[in-house]
C-alpha cells in the first residue's frame, strides 16, 4: 500500500471515530433529556445519533422507546426492527415489539380462541338463569309468602294443629323440586329455613297447649249461671260464633258443656250444642269424646242428624288408619 492510500484509509478511521463518538455524546444527552421526560428534545438527539451512525443498536432501541413515550408506535416498532436487522438476538427489541405489537378486541385470533368456550359457558348461564333459576325462585318465593302470610293468621292459642302442619308439609315440599335441580334454593335458602322454624315454634306452642287442653275436665265444675232459654240462646250464639268458627276450642269446650248441661228446655239449641261439642273434641284429638258427642245428636234425631252421622263415619275411618 502506497503512502497515499494509507493516509487515505487513516483520515477516513478517525472520521469514522469521529463521527461515532459524536453519536454517543448525542446518545447520552437524548438518555438524558428522557430520564427527565424531556421527551422531544431526546426525540432530536437520538434521531440526529442514528443518522450519524445507523448501526448504533442502543440508539435505535432507546429511540424506539421514545416514540412509544410520544405515542408513536408505529415509528417506535421501526426502531426495534432495525435493531434486530442489525442484531437478531437483541432481547430487548424483542420484548419491546411484542409489548407493543397490537392487540385485537379479545387479544389476536389466538386469545379469541382461547376465550371463546368461556364465552359460551358465560352466556349459558345467564340464559339458564334467567329461563329457569330465576322465574323458579320467583315462584318458590310467592308460595313462601303465601304460606307465611297464613302462618300468621293463625292464632298462636288455636289448637288447629292441622292447619299448621299442612303449612309445613307445604313448606318441606316446596324444597323437593328444588333440591334436584337448584340445591341452592331448597334448606340452605335463608327465607325457607326461617318459614320453617317459625311453623315448628307455632307447632310446638300448639301442641302444648292442645296437651293442657286434653286435661281439661269433661265436666262443668263452676257452670255459669244460664237460667232461661233467652241465657241459653246467649251463650250458644257467643260460643259458636265467637269462639268455634275462629278455632278456639279449648275456649268453646267450657260453654258447650255448660250448654248440654243446662237442662233448659231447648230442643234445637242443646242437639246443636251436642253437635259442637263433637266438634270440638274432635279438634282437641278427643276422639272417644267427640264420638259420644256425636251419637248423642243421632240417638236423639237432632237437627244436625245428618251431619253428625257424618262425623262418626269420618271417626271410624280415622280409627282404623290408626289416626287415634
Amino acid at each position: 500500500m502506497s503512502t497515499e492510500s494509507f493516509a487515505k484509509e487513516e483520515n477516513k478511521a478517525a472520521h469514522q471515530h469521529s463521527v461515532y463518538a459524536r453519536s454517543v455524546e448525542l446518545y447520552n444527552e437524548g438518555l438524558s433529556y428522557a430520564k427527565h421526560e424531556r421527551f422531544n428534545e431526546a426525540l432530536s438527539l437520538l434521531t440526529e445519533a442514528v443518522k450519524l451512525a445507523p448501526d448504533y443498536i442502543k440508539a435505535h432501541n432507546l429511540l424506539g422507546k421514545i416514540y412509544m413515550q410520544l405515542g408513536q408506535t408505529d415509528k417506535a416498532r421501526e426502531s426495534w426492527l432495525r435493531t434486530l436487522k442489525l442484531d437478531p438476538l437483541n432481547l430487548m427489541a424483542m420484548e419491546c415489539l411484542e409489548a407493543s405489537e397490537p392487540k385485537s378486541f379479545l387479544g389476536g385470533a389466538r386469545d379469541l380462541v382461547l376465550f371463546l368456550p368461556l364465552l359460551l359457558v358465560l352466556i349459558g348461564g345467564v340464559a339458564i338463569y334467567w329461563k329457569l333459576i330465576k322465574p323458579e325462585l320467583s315462584d318458590l318465593n310467592k308460595n313462601l309468602n303465601q304460606l307465611e302470610s297464613k302462618l300468621d293468621n293463625i292464632s298462636i292459642s288455636s289448637p288447629a294443629l292441622s292447619d299448621q302442619t299442612l303449612i309445613r308439609k307445604k313448606t318441606e315440599d316446596l324444597l323437593i323440586p328444588n333440591q334436584k335441580t337448584s340445591p341452592n334454593l331448597g334448606r340452605d335458602n335463608e327465607k325457607t329455613s326461617q318459614l320453617i322454624a317459625k311453623t315448628d315454634d307455632t307447632l310446638s306452642t300448639n301442641l302444648q297447649i292442645s296437651n293442657v287442653s286434653n286435661q281439661l275436665p269433661t265436666k262443668s265444675t263452676t257452670p255459669p249461671k244460664v237460667t232461661n232459654r233467652s241465657d241459653l240462646e246467649q251463650l250458644y250464639s257467643q260460643t259458636i260464633k265467637g269462639l268455634m268458627l275462629a278455632g278456639k276450642y279449648q275456649l268453646a269446650l267450657p260453654n258447650l258443656i255448660m250448654l248440654t248441661e243446662s237442662g233448659i228446655e231447648h230442643r234445637y239449641l242443646v242437639g246443636n250444642s251436642y253437635f259442637w261439642l263433637g266438634v270440638c273434641y274432635r279438634n282437641l284429638d278427643q276422639a272417644v269424646e267427640a264420638m259420644r258427642a256425636f251419637q248423642y245428636v243421632t240417638q236423639s234425631n237432632s237437627f244436625k242428624y245428618e251431619e253428625a252421622r257424618a262425623q262418626i263415619r269420618t271417626l271410624q275411618q280415622d280409627q282404623r288408619r290408626g289416626f287415634h
